[in-house]
């Protein structure tokens, strides 16, 4: 049986995905994906979160990468 409070996530979740563009509905799933992973201490699934600074003229400009790695058995 799933809880309110799930079902209530599940709602609001696909409720902001279908206000997104095609790009950011991928990056919020693998972000949620990349969250529950995290979150799961049976998961043989590993986030990592890397910071890559770049300049770009004058400007220094910061990049999230979320590196996700499976263990494949």
């Amino acid at each position: 049986m799933v809880s309110n409070k799930a079902s209530d996530f599940e709602r609001e979740w696909l409720r902001i995905r279908k206000s997104l563009s095609d790009k950011k509905k991928i990056l919020l799933e693998i972000l949620t994906f990349a969250f529950i992973a995290a979150h799961s201490s049976k998961s043989d699934i590993n986030v990592e979160k890397i910071t890559k600074s770049v300049i770009v003229g004058n400007e220094l400009k910061e990049s999230l990468i979320y590196k996700m790695t499976v263990k494949d058995e």
